[in-house]
């Protein structure tokens, strides 16, 4: 009898130290906020530590098909873009991608992110048709109610176009990101960019068309947000007024023309270093 209420009591010591132990554990949501914390600092092989274990929490908490498990696979996703890793990146878009589509059904919005991610992806590696495809495919998710993606995915597949040499369509899509951005709650700093990034490339393309008074005014708007968010990135100042200059050249306006090349390399002599060459604005994420 003794025996028998000795082993119990290891037992319920033992079970009582397992849940202590488990209870100290980071949960999944701290372990991915953590992740996400450790990528905005900097620390890429902290984050990537991070989200593996938030995945593996994911999977083991609340199961491989669940909501958590396909926010860890993007940001896993996420990641390994970051670093150039294609084909792990694309995997774990894929995933998060599955996952949604089982939880909640082909073109829900929720998915539209990942969509978007995964043609940028595609984009970067060469890969034009996947990643028009992979566009087009953020853009109807996006018109479910994720205008923020829809725009990014319509500027993306715009860019895209404009290599193309497909200019109308080009001009089409940007101009719809451009009314998205707008509508958006007058500008909040990552949809600002986006809508900076539209107006330049729009810029760019009417300038191919040569509508260069059209040009010109997209540049302006470029110009405008540029200024309005404080942002000091001299060299992408630089670039907008030295195309708007251009614009105005080209249209016979020797005037305007003067006054914004005048006002670039009053900017460049400040700069004091070698401008860079944009051919249009990078992504913006």
């Amino acid at each position: 009898m003794r025996r028998l209420i000795s082993v119990l009591i290891v037992l319920m010591v033992s079970f009582l130290l397992t849940n202590d132990a488990k209870a100290s554990e980071p949960t999944w949501r701290q372990t991915y906020s953590e992740a996400i914390a450790q990528e905005k600092a900097g620390d890429w092989d902290g984050a990537l530590q991070a989200a593996k274990s938030a995945l593996k929490k994911a999977d083991y908490s609340f199961g491989r098909k669940s909501l958590n498990a396909a926010k860890s696979h993007v940001l896993l996703g996420d990641l390994d873009a970051s670093r150039g890793k294609y084909v792990s990146a694309t995997m774990h878009y894929t995933n998060g991608i599955a996952i949604r589509e089982v939880l909640f059904g082909v073109g829900h919005p929720s998915s539209a992110k990942a969509w978007v991610c995964l043609a940028e992806l595609h984009a970067g590696r060469g890969k034009s048709d996947q990643a028009v495809d992979c566009f087009r495919k953020a853009i109807t998710h996006g018109q479910n109610g994720d205008q923020a993606n829809e725009a990014r995915a319509l500027a993306g597949l715009a860019d895209l176009q404009m290599k193309r040499g497909d200019a109308e369509e080009s001009v089409a899509h940007l101009s719809r990101a451009v009314e998205i951005c707008d509508f958006s709650q007058k500008y909040q700093k990552p949809m600002c960019m986006l809508a900076l990034r539209c107006h330049f490339n729009l810029g760019e393309v009417h300038m191919t068309q040569r509508h260069c008074l059209e040009a010109a005014n997209s540049y302006k708007n470029a110009l405008s947000l540029l200024e309005s968010t404080g942002n000091a990135d001299g060299f992408l100042q630089h670039t907008i007024l030295t195309r708007l200059g251009d614009a105005y050249q080209q249209a016979g306006r020797n005037k305007p023309a003067d006054n914004y090349h005048n006002r670039a390399l009053a900017l460049y002599n400040q700069l004091k270093s070698p401008i860079r060459v944009f051919t249009g604005l990078a992504a913006v994420n």
